[in-house]
């Protein structure tokens, strides 16, 4: 078997490897055996809080701007880089969402 024959069958594994736990993990959300609730909100029963809804918007985002890139490569490019303006984009998501929980008021804590 040649390079090439062995990079494509590990590729086609790892492409089907990853389409089959994307399935399972979205099977599991949709029936309800991996919780969400508390993704955007600090205790269950809360509202949204901004700095966590924030930056898993932004990291979605950036996440999924990659693929699409990366998906639009010639076979066998190099892996893209990422831009200044999006590392800021994340760097100032971070800082934001790190800030909010600094300063952020626990109903459960008396200062």
């Amino acid at each position: 078997m040649g390079t090439a024959l062995i990079g494509g069958l590990v590729e086609r594994a790892l492409v089907a490897w990853f389409i089959l736990l994307a399935a399972v993990l979205a099977l599991k959300m949709l029936r309800g055996r991996i919780l969400l609730r508390g993704l955007v909100s600090g205790a269950p029963g809360d509202r949204a809080q901004g700095h966590r809804l924030q930056m898993m918007l932004v990291t979605i985002g950036v996440a999924v701007g990659y693929v699409v890139e990366a998906l639009h490569r010639p076979a066998g490019a190099a892996m893209p880089d990422i831009s200044e303006p999006v590392l800021f984009a994340v760097l100032g998501s971070h800082g934001i969402y790190l800030g909010g929980k600094l300063t952020g008021a626990r109903p459960d804590r008396a200062d």
